[in-house]
């Protein structure tokens, strides 16, 4: 940790959690997780953003070279007829259809909009792939907290966002497996704490005051 954040005491460890837990999981939150291996950190002046870095062009250009490529080995390299028919055919009409799903996957991915944004001028946070914006004095914190699920025990650790309502602290997801510097840089820039939570506090991952 950067010792400019350890002296404003920004970024804070949680080892005790009250019972029942604070916060409450957001209702238009998913199991599904992004994750931040394709994330890219921007910086302009009063506004960040951790935009989703695409990798189309590299699928795109991989898969025009890959599958001719893997047809004209298979029928060059394959002295059986049906056999080399079924790779070099049958291979080149999945590698596209291949390509293809991966192509619209990922495409579909980036058109969720940023992870994160925030602008210091305009006083606000925004998470565009759960379409909500907040004023900056109404976030209570980041929250990075590790551990499993109740229905998969690989401990893994979430990026998520509290947000304080009249019922006490809402919580979104950002980001599933974050890079530690790149949230280092969101913390020092917005000024807003962040509560690491460890796996050593006997609580799932995923729970929340409804769950536990």
């Amino acid at each position: 940790m950067s010792d400019q954040l350890h002296d404003r005491a920004l970024w804070q460890r949680v080892d005790e959690l009250p019972d029942p837990l604070p916060w409450r999981n957001a209702p238009n939150q998913t199991s599904f997780r992004s994750y931040s291996h394709d994330a890219k950190l921007e910086i302009e002046e009063d506004r960040l953003r951790i935009a989703v870095h695409s990798a189309r062009r590299f699928v795109t250009a991989f898969g025009f070279f890959f599958i001719p490529a893997f047809s004209l080995i298979a029928w060059f390299a394959i002295p059986d007829v049906p056999t080399r028919l079924l790779f070099s055919i049958g291979g080149f009409i999945v590698g596209i259809f291949m390509f293809a799903l991966i192509y619209g996957m990922l495409a579909h991915h980036e058109n969720l909009g940023d992870y994160l944004v925030i602008d210091r001028a305009a006083e606000t946070i925004t998470l565009p792939q759960s379409k909500v914006e907040f004023a900056l004095d109404q976030v209570y914190a980041f929250q990075w907290i590790s551990g499993r699920t109740e229905s998969i025990p690989e401990e893994e650790t979430d990026l998520n966002l509290l947000v304080a309502d009249e019922d006490g602290l809402l919580r979104y997801h950002i980001l599933g497996s974050p890079q530690r510097a790149m949230i280092e840089e969101v913390v020092r820039f917005s000024g807003i704490k962040l509560q690491e939570i460890s796996p050593t506090t006997g609580v799932y991952r995923d729970a929340d005051s409804a769950t536990v």
